[in-house]
């Protein structure tokens, strides 16, 4: 594994794509990636292999860990298919794959 890729993490907002879903429950992981973009100063401004992506680092210098923040426009349940392609492009191994979802079997905002 080289530096650089020690050095990615994709952050996985997961979500169902289109206005339907925009302000469900089911979508909180497409309003986190959103605000950890903005928050980092990115902006989702490439689609690759059926996502939107923001490349941001955490900190200064080349050195600063990498984010990938992703938001398949897949439904959420095909994710999968956005996610292998950009994990192998970003050359980012599933340890550093952070995935953010809703959890509709607990009540909300509880962990």
């Amino acid at each position: 594994m080289s530096s650089q890729s020690k050095n990615t993490w994709l952050v996985v907002g997961l979500g169902n794509p289109g206005d339907k879903y925009s302000a469900t429950r089911h979508n909180i992981g497409f309003v986190v990636a959103d605000e950890l973009a903005i928050r980092c100063g990115g902006k989702f401004t490439s689609s690759k292999y059926r996502a939107l992506v923001s490349e941001v680092r955490l900190g200064m210098g080349s050195q600063a860990p990498k984010l990938v923040i992703v938001k398949p426009q897949t439904y959420m349940n095909d994710s999968g298919d956005a996610v292998s392609p950009l994990a192998k492009y970003f050359n980012t191994p599933a340890e550093q794959i952070i995935a953010i979802h809703d959890e509709l079997d607990i009540p909300f905002n509880t962990i």
